[in-house]
């Protein structure tokens, strides 16, 4: 009984299998460039934060409202191991992709009390041609 069930499970794995995308991770190196994603597949983007300088990264409202893409998580900071700085991590989203299409992700680095009438200190966007 032990070996049928080990079988359906080796056969149901073999028939999700394309249906089933590893996540792509974005490095802050990536940004503006074009960068190719299959429907369904997620993305990862991770920008590195030091929230001691009171700036913070904001994925911006354009961005948020394509239909192409679906956010997953919204952004989750992550302290640094071995640092021995507070405040010093990452700042991470997940995307679905949802249809084909193009989608720009834009992301801004500032102070949250600013807001939008004080230029960002940095820009980040990732283009995404998904199909």
């Amino acid at each position: 009984m032990m070996r049928l069930i080990t079988k359906l499970g080796v056969i149901g794995l073999a028939l999700l299998s394309p249906f089933c995308y590893a996540d792509k991770q974005l490095s802050p190196l990536e940004h503006q460039q074009i960068i190719t994603v299959k429907p369904k597949e997620q993305i990862i983007v991770t920008l590195p934060t030091d929230l001691r300088t009171g700036y913070m990264w904001f994925l911006d409202a354009e961005s948020r409202s394509s239909d192409a893409i679906k956010m997953v998580q919204d952004w989750r900071f992550t302290p640094r191991k071995n640092s021995n700085a507070h405040g010093q991590g990452d700042t991470t989203w997940r995307f679905s992709m949802r249809q084909t299409g193009e989608v720009t992700l834009r992301f801004v680095y500032r102070k949250p009390w600013q807001g939008t009438e004080v230029p960002p200190l940095d820009v980040r966007e990732y283009r995404l041609v998904i199909g």
